[in-house]
C-alpha cells in the first residue's frame, strides 16, 4: 500500500551502495516503477535501479540516501577509462552513464522541452563515418558505390576486362581463388582486389566498418557521397 515499506527479503552492501531484495507481493517491475515515489517515501531512500531478484518471488532495489543529489558535472571514477568510441553522457544516482556504439549502435534521447536533448546530441555524440579495407577516403554512407560491400557474380572469362573502383585488375583470392577456373563463376567487389570462388569467403567479411570522423580525418572526404 502507499506509504508502507515493502516486505524485506534480504539487504546487503555492494560497492558501498545498499541493495535490497523485497518480496513481489504480486507486483511486477512496471507496476512497482509506477509507485516509485511512495515507495521511496516509505523507505526514506532514493531508488536508483529496479531489477529482477534471484527468484520469481522477489525484486531487487538499488538504493541511495534520500538526500542524494546529482552533481553538476559528471566524472568517471579514477582508473575507469573509456573505450575508443564510448561516450560519457552524464551521471545518475547509480553512477556514470556511458554509451558504447560498438555494443548499442543506436541511442534514443528522451526528455521534456528544455531538458537538454539537443545540447547533448550536439556536444557529446561524435560524427560517424564509414571506411573500407585499405580505404583512402572516408564516406558519409556505407551505401556509397565506392565503398559497396556487395558481391557481383561474373564469369571467370570476364575477369580480363573487369576493373575495381581504383582501376586495378582482380587477382585470385589467396584463400579461395585457387578453386576457380575457365567455365566457373567468381565473385568480385567494387573496392576489392581479389576474385573469389566462394561468395561467403572469409576474406569478404567485415569489409566496411564504422569509425568516428576524428579517426578518419587524415583520409579526406569521398567526393561522391559528400
Amino acid at each position: 500500500a502507499a506509504g508502507e515499506p515493502p516486505l524485506l527479503a534480504s539487504c546487503r552492501k555492494e560497492d558501498g551502495k545498499t541493495v535490497i531484495d523485497v518480496f513481489t507481493q504480486g507486483l511486477t517491475i512496471p507496476q512497482l516503477q509506477e509507485r516509485i515515489e511512495p515507495l521511496e517515501s516509505a523507505l526514506g531512500k532514493r531508488i536508483t535501479k529496479i531489477e529482477p531478484g534471484e527468484d520469481n518471488q522477489s525484486i531487487r532495489l538499488h538504493l541511495a540516501p534520500g538526500n542524494t543529489k546529482l552533481p553538476e558535472l559528471a566524472y568517471l571514477p579514477q582508473g575507469q577509462p573509456l573505450k575508443p568510441l564510448e561516450i560519457l553522457l552524464g551521471t545518475s544516482l547509480d553512477g556514470p552513464v556511458t554509451w558504447d556504439p560498438d555494443k548499442v549502435p543506436h541511442l534514443l534521447i528522451g526528455g521534456s522541452t528544455g531538458s537538454g536533448k539537443t545540447t547533448i546530441g550536439k556536444t557529446n555524440l561524435p560524427e560517424v563515418v564509414f571506411v573500407g579495407k585499405n580505404s583512402t577516403r572516408y564516406h558519409k554512407t556505407q551505401e556509397c558505390h565506392y565503398l559497396s560491400n556487395s558481391l557481383t557474380a561474373v564469369s571467370y572469362e570476364e575477369l580480363g576486362t573487369r576493373r575495381n573502383n581504383g582501376g586495378r585488375r582482380y587477382h585470385a583470392c589467396q584463400i579461395c581463388g585457387g578453386a576457380s577456373g575457365p567455365g566457373s563463376i567468381v565473385y568480385i567487389m567494387p573496392e576489392g582486389e581479389s576474385y573469389h570462388s566462394q561468395w561467403n569467403c572469409s576474406a569478404t567479411i567485415a569489409y566496411v566498418k564504422e569509425v568516428s570522423i576524428e579517426d578518419a580525418e587524415h583520409l579526406g572526404k569521398c567526393s561522391y557521397c559528400w
